[in-house]
């Protein structure tokens, strides 16, 4: 992912020395999908009803485990960070 296409879907952060772009909802999604081949569906109460790795379909709680906590793109390393 190029610092470019982070900023299209996320929100710059900087202090000091660091710029970060986080990501959240949709934007969220489409990081992982970009960088991860994880797509996931959701029931309205936001539970995860399917997910596939790379179009291959596999278990809801297999993918909560893949799913970070944090994810933002660190702008000086160039890099997606997942914390």
């Amino acid at each position: 992912m190029t610092k470019e296409r982070a900023l299209e879907l996320g929100n710059l952060w900087e202090k000091g020395t660091m710029a970060r772009v986080y990501f959240n909802g949709d934007s969220f999604l489409t990081a992982l999908k970009e960088e991860m081949g994880l797509e996931y569906t959701t029931y309205k109460t936001g539970n995860m009803s399917s997910a596939t790795l790379d179009g291959v379909k596999i278990s809801n709680s297999q993918a909560k485990k893949m799913i970070p906590f944090k994810i933002y793109f660190d702008c000086n390393k160039n890099e997606i960070v997942i914390d």
